[in-house]
């Protein structure tokens, strides 16, 4: 079944999202209803018709936040700074304890090509793949980044790790370094 019955279009595509005055009211209902704190913003690209709700709260980036890493590896790979072909070893401080590919491979002995990690983070959402990344570009130069292409509302704080260990246990600091073997006993 189609979400919320929209009709399919061409090749079955969901038919585009016609806006009035009450789309805020509906989403909001939505949103509420599901019992979430989360927001929703949409723009019809040919009308410019838009509404948003809670547009305006900040919420954590999630996965979402692979996608300014991606534009910032890209940036100093253009740069010279690196090259898809250069190999960056990972080591046990940096597999993630789960939800990723490269928490289940041996380390040390790991040597990846920068290709390989982006292709891991887009594909395959691997976390371990997006801190490494994330940690030989900087959360700083992300954020001057965001800063410098006009996205002014993008904020990378910390790496998934961090925010994770936050989310589930509140204490990032507390488990930062510990290596998927130390969870595992805890």
């Amino acid at each position: 079944m189609n979400p919320g019955g929209l009709p399919a279009g061409p090749r079955g595509a969901f038919a585009p999202v016609i806006f009035s005055p009450c789309c805020s009211t509906i989403a909001a209902r939505f949103l509420y209803k599901e019992g979430g704190n989360d927001s929703d913003q949409r723009e019809e690209l040919e009308s410019g018709a838009s509404f948003a709700v809670n547009g305006g709260v900040s919420f954590p980036m999630a996965s979402t936040v692979k996608l300014p890493i991606l534009v910032e590896v890209m940036a100093r790979i253009k740069d010279g700074e690196f090259n898809l072909t250069d190999e960056w070893s990972v080591e046990p401080p940096d597999q993630f304890y789960d939800g990723s590919l490269l928490s289940d491979l041996k380390a040390p002995g790991i040597n990846l090509s920068v290709e390989n990690l982006i292709n891991l983070m887009m594909w395959q959402s691997d976390n371990t793949a997006t801190d490494l990344l994330l940690k030989k570009v900087g959360i700083a130069a992300v954020n001057t980044r965001m800063r410098f292409i006009g996205i002014e509302n993008i904020l990378v704080s910390r790496t998934i790790r961090e925010l994770l260990l936050d989310y589930y246990v509140g204490e990032s600091e507390k488990y930062a370094r510990m290596t998927r073997d130390d969870f595992g006993r805890i």
